[in-house]
């Protein structure tokens, strides 16, 4: 199964809490409005990425994005 993906989407949409915001291009970490979450761009990408994968592969949207514990990323 394949599944197009915007990738405008993928980048300006929080990986944790999905606030959408308008990023740059030439902007390569991504910092959350909402809820703060502080990732380079790609690697934010990477995660909606596998979420909208997961949600295609169980035909549900995935509910909750906030993980239990955080930690940041160097």
């Amino acid at each position: 199964m394949a599944r197009s993906l915007s990738r405008e989407r993928t980048t300006s949409q929080c990986s944790r809490c999905g606030y959408r915001q308008n990023l740059e291009l030439r902007e390569r970490t991504f910092h959350c409005g909402s809820c703060g979450l502080v990732l380079g761009r790609d690697h934010n990408a990477a995660i909606n990425i596998c979420y909208a994968g997961a949600s295609a592969y169980t035909n549900r949207e995935i509910v909750s994005r906030v993980p239990q514990k955080t930690r940041r990323l160097a």
